[in-house]
């Protein structure tokens, strides 16, 4: 009698630790497949933020302008020349238009026009400098 109580124990705990591990297995694989859902969930909502709708525009950062650069486009490049020489015969007008209130303002307009070629000449002009040293423009 006592033998058979030792070998139902026995089993009993065998049972007992074959169910426990089989219990610990299965909440592993449930945390595993918890976590995959949620690493799946934020690649979706990534996913979703990042679509671009509208006028959304991203930025890369580039290396600072500097008027090298500006002599690089516009002064060696050949298409840089062509477009700074259409620039230069679409805004670079007399600036001064006759006239009264209204003139005097787009007479300020085409003087702001012309500044910006202006700006990029200068900047080219810098460049080609024997003393000019590399600085960032702001």
């Amino acid at each position: 009698m006592i033998l058979i109580i030792a070998v139902l124990a026995i089993l009993l705990l065998i049972v007992s630790v074959l169910l426990w591990s089989v219990w610990n297995e299965r909440n592993m694989l449930t945390q595993q497949l918890s976590d995959e859902l949620a690493a799946k969930a934020k690649l979706n909502q990534a996913d979703q933020s990042e679509a671009e709708t509208g006028t959304l525009i991203k930025r890369r950062y580039y290396r600072p302008v500097t008027a090298e650069t500006y002599r690089n486009l516009f002064d060696i490049d050949a298409n840089g020349m062509r477009v700074l020489e259409h620039l230069t015969s679409i805004f670079c007008k007399s600036t001064y238009v006759r006239g009264g209130h209204e003139a005097d303002r787009e007479s300020c307009f085409r003087a702001g026009q012309s500044e910006v070629i202006q700006f990029i000449l200068k900047q080219i002009n810098r460049a080609n400098d024997p003393n000019y040293k590399e600085e960032v423009n702001d």
